[in-house]
């Protein structure tokens, strides 16, 4: 039995059953799938069909894009028997090679499988299935087969054989996951063709595929996850399946990926092909975008292909870049008289880590200033200057809109990314779209476009005390910035004694975590007073600082975005100035940050909402037709 003795310790423990909504519910679901398997055999006998194609066993909260399916089972033989996961989930083949469907994600059956487990099994005639009930009886099938049994017979009495209430008296109850339980009769019961994977062509129990080879826990390569990373709201009409999903979302997509293929979609009689929800998608208002990418890597490859496959979307309106070559700093950066070395980098580093330029008050200088340069790339003094060049180009392209008022108006949505970023606008307007028709918004926050609100690709938090966290968004991954968000930096503050009424801004500017009160003057807007703080000293005039730019671009983005655009009216304590609950400065779908944030380099792909790290070849392969 050293099969069940090593699933045992994978099987619910306790603290994961309470997380449950229904544990006990959840217990007695695991024996239904081998039920109802069973149950739907016997209707298809009892009306005289064939069996399908293809039988899906799926989770009723999982999407599956029909479209996609079938473009993906059509090539294949469905006389074969095949068995293929939606998200397959391999043990560690050190101390078992065995794999299962990830529940959620369902496992789809074929016509050839479904073939073999209806014919009766003649002991001891077919030996390896006997010899699979009779010597190695693994789970302790033995006890329940009977000759002439099918394999769906002795699925279904094995998870009848022993009941829950009874489970003082087992001799072998059913301690097994449900997908675990077909999983076995699909692998060591040779029920399924070999799989073609040639690490495991040796692997006589190598029985399950999945959709696209997606996989998780085989050394967890985020490129091999693929489908499983679709679940709590990273779905769209491009995934091929999600888990976790909801009525809403499901119809919204459907109607999407329905309207993009009408010839292979039956409309549904309670549906109304003239009714608003059914418009096609491409005659909605596109919301206007704008793109600002920072051009980081020497040459321009990478800022022309992310021009090609990011700005040629219907959606975006100008593209912008930040370089060098446009973004000049003769403060700083510019100046080959005065050029920032190596060796001044250092001394800058070291004298921002210092106290030499925080007062008693300031939490978030001090308790940042640990980090500072952590993420640099090898070029420091280059990464001095991008610091620099970001804030001054997002700066400038602001008044730009402000000054041009009614000529360019300010845009729906702007988008700050790297030259090496992948942003998928199509999965952006689609999660627009949603929200539109009810669906949850991705922050998981209810969503209003006159609230400021900004949202980042992947967040990192950096600890200002117990429980308490500075959350700042990676530019590699993107940032979006909503209309709102933009009239904020853009408000003119008044803190004048003249004034009536002052600005509850001025409360924070007279708090000044970054410093930015030295440079306050009257009527500033918030994006003025972000771009003269951060080119106020000059990096390579470090030695006379009286300010500094000590902070990097990323933090300077997410302070202002969330002290200076919301409703808070100070800074202290962190405690309350930082709760989530009322910043305006949210995660991409928080549930799967971590997931998210490994999308990067070969570990991306199309459908992703956004990559980091993405060569220009790589990036041009996801032009989309």
């Amino acid at each position: 039995k050293w099969f069940m003795e090593y699933m045992a310790g994978a099987y619910a423990f306790h603290r994961w059953l309470m997380k449950k909504k229904n544990p006990q519910g959840w217990v007695c679901a695991q024996t239904r799938p081998p039920q109802a398997l069973f149950n739907v055999i016997e209707k298809y006998k009892k009306k005289n069909e064939s069996f399908p194609d293809y039988l899906m066993i799926i989770d009723d909260d999982t999407y599956y894009n029909m479209k996609l399916f079938s473009d993906y089972f059509k090539p294949m033989n469905s006389s074969e028997p095949i068995a293929t996961a939606g998200c397959r989930v391999r043990s560690p083949v050190h101390r078992i090679n065995f794999t299962i469907p990830f529940g959620g994600y369902g496992i789809t059956v074929s016509k050839g499988w479904l073939e073999k487990i209806v014919k009766p099994i003649s002991c001891p005639g077919d030996t390896e299935y006997c010899n699979a009930i009779q010597v190695a009886d693994h789970i302790g099938e033995k006890a329940v087969f009977k000759n002439g049994m099918t394999i769906a017979e002795l699925m279904y009495g094995y998870s009848n054989y022993e009941p829950f209430d009874q489970r003082e008296t087992w001799t072998i109850g059913f301690c097994l996951h449900s997908d675990w339980f077909i999983a076995y009769f699909t692998n060591f019961y040779n029920i399924s063709n070999h799989v073609t994977d040639p690490d495991f062509v040796n692997v006589p129990q190598a029985r399950l595929g999945s959709i696209m080879e997606s996989e998780i826990n085989g050394g967890d390569a985020p490129h091999r996850r693929k489908i499983c990373d679709f679940h709590s709201g990273n779905c769209h009409s491009m995934s091929f399946a999600c888990h976790y999903s909801n009525p809403t979302e499901m119809k919204a997509i459907t109607d999407i990926v329905r309207q993009e293929n009408p010839s292979e979609y039956m409309l549904p009689e309670t549906d109304c092909a003239g009714c608003d929800e059914d418009e096609p998608y491409h005659q909605e208002k596109a919301p206007i975008v704008d793109i600002i990418s920072l051009v980081r890597n020497t040459g321009t490859a990478n800022i022309d292909a992310q021009k090609r496959v990011i700005g040629s979307d219907e959606s975006v309106r100008f593209f912008f870049n930040i370089s060098e070559f446009n973004t000049d700093d003769p403060s700083s950066c510019s100046n080959n008289a005065k050029p920032i070395t190596l060796t001044h980098g250092n001394q800058i580093v070291s004298t921002c880590k210092s106290d030499q330029l925080h007062g008693p008050e300031v939490w978030l200088m001090d308790r940042l200033r640990g980090h500072y340069s952590r993420y640099a790339t090898e070029s420091v003094p280059q990464w001095f200057c991008e610091q620099r060049r970001l804030i001054k180009g997002v700066s400038r392209l602001l008044l730009q809109y402000q000054q041009q008022s009614g000529k360019m108006e300010l845009p729906d949505y702007l988008i700050l990314v790297t030259d090496t970023t992948y942003f998928n606008v199509k999965v952006f307007r689609e999660m627009l779209r949603n929200i539109a028709k009810g669906v949850k918004s991705s922050t998981g926050k209810p969503y209003h476009p006159l609230d400021p609100l900004a949202v980042g690709g992947c967040m990192r938090d950096y600890a200002i005390s117990s429980g308490v966290s500075f959350r700042v968004p990676r530019l590699d991954f993107g940032i979006i910035l909503n209309r709102a968000t933009l009239e904020g930096l853009l408000k003119r503050i008044h803190c004048s004694k003249l004034e009536t009424e002052k600005n509850p801004l001025c409360n924070i500017i007279s708090e000044s975590q970054v410093g930015e009160k030295d440079v306050f003057k009257d009527g500033m807007t918030p994006v003025d007073l972000m771009s003269t703080f951060a080119l106020a000293n000059a990096h390579n005039d470090f030695k006379n600082w009286t300010i500094g730019m000590c902070f990097e671009a990323e933090w300077l983005l997410a302070y202002f975005i969330q002290f200076y655009t919301g409703t808070k009216t100070t800074t202290i304590p962190p405690e309350s100035s930082l709760a989530r609950a009322n910043s305006s400065l949210h995660p991409y779908l928080e549930p799967i940050q971590n997931t998210l944030c490994q999308y990067s380099g070969p570990d991306c792909n199309i459908d992703a909402p956004f990559c980091s790290e993405i060569s220009a070849d790589q990036m041009l392969t996801f032009m989309r037709n």
